[in-house]
């Protein structure tokens, strides 16, 4: 018998099993396939899920088109700069937070974790 997938589950289902064995070249290699069909917040979820380094995590965090929503990942790794000019251009495009939002948020974040 043939097992039928989608194919977003079938990369949903392979992003699981690369992230869970910590496999951060291969994941980068399916990035890099052709255009995620499950988008690259799944890449961000999976990488943070499994404690991946901050560099292999941002590798899917700049690929994400929505600016503000790229800033709030910025913000959950702590990464104050990189989410204050990722809010900075979703502003300037659509009106976004400021700076100052981005600093309070950072440090909700901050008492939440201590």
């Amino acid at each position: 018998a043939e097992l039928k997938m989608s194919e977003k589950h079938f990369w949903w289902a392979k992003l699981q099993a690369l992230a869970t064995k910590k496999d951060w070249l291969a994941m980068e290699a399916l990035a890099k396939e052709k255009r995620s069909p499950i988008g690259y917040e799944a890449f961000v979820r999976a990488c943070v899920e499994q404690r991946a380094p901050i560099r292999e995590t941002t590798k899917y965090i700049i690929r994400i088109a929505d600016l503000q929503l790229r800033a709030q990942f910025y913000t959950e790794l702590g990464l104050i700069h990189e989410a204050a000019e990722a809010q900075q251009q979703a502003q300037s495009s659509e009106g976004g937070y400021s700076y100052n939002k981005i600093q309070n948020l950072f440090g909700d974040l901050r008492q939440k974790f201590n």
